[in-house]
């Protein structure tokens, strides 16, 4: 949800349908960054997505709200009443070895099934990085935290990189155009 600074109302919520999806918890909060002259909110979901919604508010249509991810279909629809940020893109920061082993799903919180997000979305020279990793509540995982990166200039639909596993210190930061 979005919250107007400076009356505190409600400014609108998110149509991707996110919350039943979450894993365990939602870590991180929103960014932001401008992209081609239009601003967009980066958000970490809890469901190991990385969204961009447009900044601006806009009335409901009515249309049936879609997940990003596969699973049960949501009964919600938009309300006309009610305003929404809506989405511009996605990426799942998941890769395909988190989810899948022998064609079985790996489900969550398996130590090697997939991550949420755990951090704020930072924007950068017009990319958006994340990291993803599990509860450390949950002990010793056997897949690291991971950085992602994503290249975002409008006229690509996904470029993406996996940026690995941060060093301690890191010594260099990079992603692909």
């Amino acid at each position: 949800m979005a919250v107007n600074r400076l009356t505190g109302k409600l400014a609108g919520e998110d149509n991707a349908g996110i919350g039943p999806r979450i894993y365990h918890g939602q870590w991180g909060s929103g960014g932001a960054g401008q992209v081609n002259g239009r601003w967009q909110v980066f958000f970490g979901g809890g469901d190991g997505v990385l969204y961009a919604f447009g900044a601006e508010p806009s009335k409901g249509t009515g249309a049936p709200i879609v997940p990003v991810l596969p699973g049960p279909p949501l009964a919600n629809e938009e309300d006309p009443e009610m305003d929404y940020l809506k989405k511009i893109w996605w990426f799942d920061c998941n890769p395909p070895e988190y989810k899948m082993r022998d064609g079985k799903p790996i489900r969550y919180p398996d130590p090697e099934g997939p991550s949420e997000i755990n951090a704020t979305p930072v924007f950068y020279k017009n990319r958006v990085y994340i990291t993803i990793g599990q509860d450390p509540e949950h002990g010793e995982g056997v897949r690291p935290a991971r950085l992602r990166g994503c290249h975002r200039d409008g006229r690509h639909d996904r470029q993406r990189a996996d940026l690995g596993v941060p060093r301690h210190p890191p010594e260099h930061l990079d992603s692909v155009d």
